[in-house]
């Protein structure tokens, strides 16, 4: 196996989070180079793109921006979905005229919303900021690009979120097992041997039915500690199997 290139495009939830004690080097991304350098003896180059907050469209424009610096044939991880599936009470395009408000309009505006989030929601008039259709289809194209230059392509899926999480966001977790749907069903249309989907939900509600091991029980939806060795394993797992087929070789 020669030398590879780690490629990962995730939200905050691929990012060190030191206020949570996870700091920089404990990070899922981290710990898999770390897993594979000691493991197989070879060099592995971590290219973390991940950014707080980021949809997927902004992680894909990044992914393209990307490819002229980093080049041909990496394993590419895509962590995304969370951001993009989140219920919101506002779209985006009146969040942005909301952020150019007034101080005043703003403030008042904003506490109301804090104050009736949950009634709006359950009203079914909030939003999600990207569409199941846009998420299909920025996933679809991101996949078919990376399919031209990487040897491994790794989508992970969304953690689930927690019970009080899920109160404060009414239909969070409906949108969640949505977006799921649509990454597990991108990856079977493809039926492509580099594409692999990681299944962090379901291995999390199988170790964990309290979500309290996995799952930051403060916000609800960022992963623990232990949530990244969680990941780390998983990819490492997926790897390692792919070893053959990643070094140009056929498998056996």
């Amino acid at each position: 196996m020669s030398n590879i290139i780690i490629k990962v495009y995730g939200d905050s939830l691929s990012l060190p989070r030191p206020k949570d004690e996870i700091d920089f080097g404990e990070e899922y991304s981290a710990l898999l180079g770390k897993e594979l350098r000691e493991r197989f003896k070879k060099e592995m180059f971590l290219w973390n793109r991940s950014l707080g907050g980021a949809r997927i469209s902004q992680l894909y424009e990044q992914y393209e921006r990307d490819k002229f610096y980093v080049g041909k044939g990496g394993i590419l991880i895509i962590q995304s979905g969370v951001v993009d599936c989140a219920p919101r009470p506002l779209p985006l395009f009146l969040r942005e005229i909301l952020s150019m408000s007034p101080s005043f309009v703003k403030w008042r505006i904003t506490r109301f919303l804090h104050n009736n989030r949950r009634k709006i929601l359950k009203m079914g008039l909030g939003t999600r900021p990207t569409s199941t259709r846009k998420y299909k289809m920025f996933l679809k194209n991101w996949v078919k690009s990376a399919l031209e230059t990487e040897k491994l392509i790794l989508i992970v899926n969304i953690a689930p979120n927690t019970d009080d999480i899920e109160k404060h966001s009414p239909g969070f977790r409906k949108s969640i097992n949505l977006y799921n749907e649509i990454i597990a069903s991108t990856v079977n249309e493809f039926n492509n041997s580099k594409i692999l989907l990681v299944d962090v939900n379901a291995k999390i509600k199988e170790m964990d039915k309290n979500l309290k091991t996995f799952i930051n029980q403060k916000d609800g939806h960022h992963i623990t500690k232990e949530g990244h060795k969680l990941y780390s394993e998983m990819l490492f797992e997926k790897i390692q199997k792919n070893l053959n087929f990643i070094s140009g070789e056929t498998n056996g």
